[in-house]
């Protein structure tokens, strides 16, 4: 099958080794279009190297992968190229690029010319969800690979400590450089969440913390879940991670039961925090060991719990291709 695919390679990228490992899957013969200097320039906006040297760059990937023989490449002069109007069998595409080849589709149809198949791949990512770029690559920010190569922002929807505390450890653990930086925010939920409103709750702090100048905004609420078989509630401390793709992921931490007096004082009206001051005049629990430290004795305190949740809600980050394939 003939198979056609166009780009300015500026920069090679996991990106480019995707599009290419599909446009050479069973045997196919490659036609690559390479833009020309004057029209990557007017596309991308930003410097990129002449011609010669992407091509010659070009070459030498290609013939590295083992596709010598297969591939020819041609001069792309303007945003369609020779696919409007060559016989060629399929165009391969990124999910971000598949206008292109809708468009040039069209311009066949109106030639009565065979539609080229289109074979689309998902979008690469770097590791804080962006789509990795050349630009980005250039500028220093990620590895060709999408590894982060500058400091990591983290904006989490609280000034807790505890909270703050639980996301740099866990970040720090996927980021070789990690910022992170509480902002009040609201959960625009009660001040005792109860049932949906917890999860509620945490996407929306995380929604409120991405700003433009970070890569996550984090939000962590606790409330109380009623779990039907052990006829009880439950308190769970839930996490939402949002990236600057708006893709959002979902974890909770371990979940434990209060003594009834909480309960009741709860049923009434007061939070887990009023409930243990008033019951064991304990102050502020929340923002010291919370309540898990206190009923635990120390064993288990709020920060590795709030770090359960915040390590779950990237779990579907660790291994993205899995969850998204």
């Amino acid at each position: 099958m003939k198979v056609c695919l166009g780009g300015t390679f500026n920069i090679l990228h996991k990106g480019h080794e995707l599009l290419f490992e599909r446009a050479f899957e069973d045997d196919n013969q490659v036609y690559i279009g390479l833009t020309s200097d004057e029209l990557g320039r007017k596309n991308k906006g930003v410097e990129i190297d002449d011609y010669d040297a992407r091509k010659k760059t070009l070459e030498s990937f290609l013939r590295g992968k083992g596709w010598e023989g297969r591939f020819t490449i041609v001069t792309l002069d303007d945003e369609l190229g020779p696919a409007v109007r060559d016989d060629y069998d399929a165009i391969v595409v990124s999910d971000e690029t598949r206008s292109g080849a809708e468009a040039i589709n069209y311009e066949r149809k109106k030639d009565s010319l065979k539609p080229l198949e289109i074979l689309s791949i998902k979008m690469a990512y770097a590791e804080n969800g962006e789509v990795i770029s050349a630009t980005k690559i250039k500028k220093g920010y990620m590895d060709i690979n999408g590894k982060m190569m500058r400091k990591v922002i983290v904006s989490v929807g609280s000034e807790n400590q505890v909270k703050l505390d639980a996301a740099e450890h866990v970040f720090s653990k996927f980021f070789r450089r990690v910022q992170v930086k509480g902002l009040k925010v609201s959960g625009g939920v009660p001040e005792q969440p109860m049932e949906k409103e917890v999860i509620e709750g945490a996407i929306k702090r995380a929604k409120s913390a991405l700003t433009e100048e970070c890569d996550f905004g984090v939000g962590i609420e606790a409330g109380l879940i009623w779990n039907e078989v052990a006829n009880k509630y439950f308190d769970v401390q839930y996490c939402a991670v949002i990236d600057k793709s708006k893709r959002i992921t979902f974890g909770h931490g371990s979940g434990f039961y209060y003594p009834s007096v909480l309960i009741e004082l709860v049923k009434q009206g007061r939070t887990i925090g009023q409930s243990i001051e008033e019951s064991y005049g304990i102050k502020d629990v929340g923002r010291k060991m919370g309540a898990i430290g206190y009923l635990s004795k120390g064993i288990f305190d709020r920060t590795k719990l709030t770090e359960q949740g915040v390590l779950m809600a990237m779990i579907p980050r660790i291994r993205r291709e899995l969850y998204e394939g």
